[in-house]
Order: C-alpha cells, then sequence, then structure tokens
C-alpha cells in the first residue's frame, strides 16, 4: 500500500533544533528515532478503525491486512504504532463491531490486540510486548 517516508531524527537532534516549521506528522520508529513527513503526505490521511484493513510489516511499510476495493476508506489501527501515552482519540468513531470506544497511546498493551496484530506492530513495540513492558 505505502512506505512512510520523510526525514529521521533522534531525540538530541531535536532537543537542539528549533521547532520544524510548517506542519508535520511524525511517527516514533524505534526507540529514541522519529520519522517526520510532511502532513499532507498520503500517510498522513490514514483514518483509524479498530478492524483496520491495512497494517505494518515492518517500521515503515504498510500493506493490506485484507482485500481492499476500489473506493474503500484505507484504516489502520493505531495502536500498531501509536505509543505515545498522551494519545487520546475519544470517541472513536469507526464503527467497527471491534470498536474499543477510545482509542490511546497506550493501547499495544492490551492482549487482545497483542495477540490480533503479533507480527505487525512497529518493530520497537513488538521487542516491548516480547520483553512484557
Amino acid at each position: 500500500m505505502m512506505v512512510w517516508g520523510g526525514d529521521v531524527y533522534t531525540d538530541e537532534q531535536l532537543r537542539a533544533m528549533p521547532p520544524l516549521e510548517g506542519n508535520w506528522s511524525y511517527s516514533i520508529i524505534e526507540e529514541g528515532l522519529y520519522l517526520f513527513g510532511p502532513a499532507d503526505a498520503m500517510d498522513y490521511f490514514i483514518n483509524h478503525s479498530c478492524d483496520p484493513n491495512l497494517w505494518l510489516t515492518d517500521a515503515v511499510t504498510l500493506v493490506a491486512r485484507r482485500d481492499i476495493q476500489p473506493g474503500d476508506e484505507i484504516r489502520g489501527d493505531y495502536a500498531i504504532w501509536e505509543s505515545e501515552p498522551s494519545y487520546v482519540l475519544e470517541p472513536c468513531q469507526c464503527g467497527s463491531r471491534l470498536c474499543r470506544a477510545r482509542v490511546t497511546g497506550n493501547d499495544w498493551m492490551i492482549p487482545k490486540l497483542q495477540v490480533r496484530y503479533e507480527g505487525h506492530f512497529l518493530p520497537f513495540l513488538s521487542q516491548r510486548i516480547a520483553a512484557g513492558s
């Protein structure tokens, strides 16, 4: 489906530089490593669903989880890549029968989701899950 792209920054670089100008979206691709892309890039328009039609195969590659027909909305479960503890999407309006009603940056810790998406979280989240954190 797509490969995330953009500029990669470490924690240290972000602390040392002035704020980025313009609108950006970012993803933590590894502990202390952030991928910043412009807010109008394709990945910015992926909406959330608690029963998504795409997921990750590595830190930057999104593939179809099931058949996607022309005109279908592209949706990912933010639990597979969102780990910012302060992140909250409430109420979730995905309309899925699996809807959690509230989506947070800690949803990757939900055991049921860990089983459902095994092998499809950001690699650093998979490592946290394997370590029991």
